[in-house]
Parts: C-alpha cells; sequence; structure tokens
C-alpha cells in the first residue's frame, strides 16, 4: 500500500528533503505551456504540511509557507513519520478520512481490524 501512495503521489518521495525541485519546475513548464495548471508540484510532504499546519486557501504566500513548513517537517520526523500522518489524514471521498477509514468504508464486509499505520 505505502508503494502503491508513494509511486502515485510522490515518487521521488525518498530522495528529496519535503520539496520536489524537479515536480515544481515539470508544473511550472506545464503552466508556461498550456496556460493551465494541469500539474501540481506537491510532494507528500507538502500535503502534511497544508492538511496538519495551513489553510485551503489558494495564495503565494500559502504556498510559500507550504515550502518552509515541509522542509521543517523533513528536519523534524522520519520519512516513515511523514507517510504515517500523510495516509492517517488524507481525504477519501464520503467523508472517510485516512486508510482505515477508508477501509471500513470501501471494504465493509472484510474484517477490518485496524489498517490505520
Amino acid at each position: 500500500m505505502v508503494k502503491a501512495f508513494v509511486a502515485t503521489e510522490d515518487a521521488r518521495f525518498f530522495e528529496h528533503e519535503g520539496v520536489d525541485r524537479r515536480g515544481i519546475v515539470r508544473a511550472v513548464m506545464s503552466l508556461v505551456r498550456t496556460g493551465e495548471r494541469t500539474q501540481g508540484g506537491s510532494t507528500i510532504t507538502i500535503q502534511v504540511a497544508r492538511n496538519f499546519f495551513l489553510s485551503r486557501k489558494r495564495t503565494f504566500q500559502r504556498k510559500f509557507a507550504e515550502l518552509l513548513v515541509s522542509i521543517h517537517i523533513e528536519h523534524s520526523f522520519t520519512k516513515e513519520e511523514i507517510l504515517k500522518l500523510y495516509l492517517n489524514k488524507i481525504f477519501f471521498s464520503h467523508r472517510a478520512y485516512g486508510v482505515s477509514a477508508a477501509a471500513a468504508l470501501y471494504c465493509p464486509s472484510t474484517l477490518v481490524q485496524n489498517y490505520a499505520l
């Protein structure tokens, strides 16, 4: 499960320190080329920063704060701890936050003891 989330959300998660410069450059180049936001540059750590510490308001100030907070998170927690925070907080729709809630929602017939990490 962890490998699937890392592969889809942040393939270089174990290589960067909270900010994926190549991902940001790719997103900016796509924006310049198309004029639309077709790709994101957020890492798993940036998503943790946004979900735990920052508002959802879309401003350049918040984006800058995301970068600073994500670097601080990377220096304060291990990669495994960051993944735990992420997987236990992300939204799966239908008011399900975290893998445990998603498992209970989408697999109610299985004996789900505890998918929380």
